[in-house]
């Protein structure tokens, strides 16, 4: 969606269209705003007629209605704007200043507490989309030949291309397709079929394997719905699964986009899952998770690698802890050296599977947490043992100048902006005393996306370990994201692009444009 002005002038468009009093609406706004900016001494701000969310919960409804009723015999959609609104008050009631309990075992109070994580994981997540392609390229569609004597190896493009039958040159080109239809002007919001394909120049082997990766009949997810038990008496507005799953639905010859939130997530995060979810037998989807939290062990140490080169002599990472002295030994991913403190790096690649989210599954949310925090108390407290023992003194870590130690746990799960998922996260942290060691400050957590901004911070200047500690010493923080303090306390201009990922990015979308230019040139 788009922000700022652009937002609340699409947003009138859409009004005009939709209201047969489109002015008094744009008043009652507009004073809305004014006074809640005059009440916080602050910009007015901005408001969302539509959400991404309703939008989703308006398609499942008219997917439930196939074969849909002629446009033309409809003289006014004003009852279809008030029902949109409807929706929208539904969503905001659970939403907005929900108070997290002290702690989370009541159901019911589950219950709320995902149906206000589930809108804002998927659709209010932010992050920076470059960043994001980028990344996803990085993690599923390239192979790392460096790791190929690791028993657990898996040539990432070779699967995908093996359980899709998608070529991965022409996966890359999907995926910048859809970076560019996110960019444009939705006022169409129908493509014919037949024009999409002739944007990609599909081979007819390539169309069907393609469409079976983002695209259904509006039949077909009818079906799924009714299968779901979504119906007139039970809409599952909390539910976008069947969009997040297959968010381009086929009609009459037509592909309609009602999400392009879900879209993009299927095109970068959503390929994880594709790997997932494609019928291979236990043991391949077992190694495929093993090598993947090798990728993105090895994604965080060449980012960290970035920042503290060889010649600083500052970081120690998995090439060394994993030596043959080493060998065997419970320890973390990486040690950054300070002068009386270490930075302890674990990174984790576990994803939760939006079923877990979306069903309030608060039993299988705390296993995925416990084995992150569990797994993880386990990693640092061997790696502190071996330098309490002189194991990393040859690497410059004498631990009797060693005052403490900073562990950070580093996830590919993109958690929500939200203090409730952190909070949880807390409380699992205590019940479990994660880490007993005297010197060991209290564990920190940061997703992918915190690391990343983390990158651009340090390689302004700014010292990971006085991050870190004043972090800890603001309590006001200790239940928000890392990303959401860092915006609180670092300047725009500190907080830019990831300068690595934008190159990146510029790099797979030149490699994408140059492949379907080929393939034009070609015909195929």
């Amino acid at each position: 969606m788009p922000g700022g002005d652009d937002l609340l002038n699409r947003q009138a468009d859409i009004i005009s269209l939709v209201f047969d009093d489109p002015v008094q609406l744009d008043r009652d706004i507009t004073a809305w705003r004014a006074g809640v900016a005059d009440a916080e001494i602050g910009a007015p701000p901005i408001v969302k007629v539509f959400h991404e969310l309703q939008v989703v919960t308006v398609a499942k409804m008219a997917l439930m209605e196939v074969p849909p009723v002629p446009a033309d015999g409809l003289s006014s959609l004003q009852a279809f704007g008030e029902a949109l609104l409807m929706v929208n008050d539904l969503i905001d009631r659970y939403t907005r200043s929900y108070e997290l309990p002290q702690d989370i075992v009541e159901r019911a109070e589950m219950d709320r507490w995902t149906s206000y994580v589930v809108p804002n994981r998927l659709f209010h997540g932010g992050g920076n989309l470059h960043h994001s392609l980028a990344r996803a390229h990085d993690l599923y569609l390239t192979d790392r030949p460096h790791l190929r004597r690791k028993p657990s190896y898996v040539n990432l493009p070779g699967r995908f291309e093996r359980i899709t039958n998608v070529p991965f040159e022409v996966a890359r080109v999907a995926m910048f397709a859809a970076f560019a239809y996110s960019k444009q002007d939705h006022s169409e919001q129908f493509l014919t079929v037949d024009a999409i394909l002739e944007a990609l120049n599909l081979r007819p082997e390539e169309e069907r394997a393609v469409f079976a990766l983002f695209a259904a009949r509006a039949d077909t997810l009818r079906q799924k719905l009714r299968s779901d038990g979504c119906g007139a008496d039970d809409l599952r507005v909390f539910d976008p699964l069947p969009l997040a799953e297959t968010p381009v639905v086929v009609h009459d010859g037509s592909a309609h986009c009602p999400s392009v939130a879900c879209l993009l997530r299927k095109m970068t995060r959503g390929l994880f899952h594709i790997f997932l979810t494609r019928r291979e037998d236990h043991g391949d989807r077992q190694r495929f998770l093993d090598y993947m939290g090798l990728v993105f062990e090895d994604y965080i140490d060449t980012l960290l690698r970035r920042v503290f080169p060889r010649e600083t002599g500052r970081y120690i990472g998995p090439e060394f802890l994993d030596g043959r002295t080493l060998r065997g030994s419970k320890k973390c991913d990486g040690v950054i050296v300070y002068e009386n403190a270490a930075v302890l790096i674990e990174a984790k690649a576990t994803l939760l599977h939006l079923p877990v989210w979306r069903d309030g599954d608060i039993e299988a949310l705390s296993a995925k947490i416990d084995d992150i925090i569990g797994d993880s108390a386990v990693q640092f407290a061997g790696t502190i043992r071996l330098i309490e023992d002189g194991h990393l003194k040859e690497m410059g870590v004498d631990p009797s100048r060693i005052e403490y130690y900073l562990p950070l746990v580093v996830t590919l799960e993109t958690m929500p902006n939200d203090f409730m998922v952190y909070r949880l996260a807390e409380q699992r942290m205590r019940r479990r005393v994660v880490l007993e060691d005297r010197k060991a400050k209290p564990v920190q957590w940061a997703d992918v996306g915190d690391i990343e901004s983390l990158e651009t911070l340090l390689s302004g200047g700014n010292s990971l370990h006085d991050i870190l500690m004043a972090r800890l010493k603001d309590r006001s923080y200790r239940e928000e994201s890392l990303g959401n303090w860092l915006m609180s306390r670092y300047e725009p201009a500190e907080l830019r692009p990831n300068a690595y990922l934008e190159q990146r990015f510029d790099e797979v979308f030149g490699q994408a444009l140059k492949e379907l230019r080929s393939r034009r040139r070609s015909g195929n």
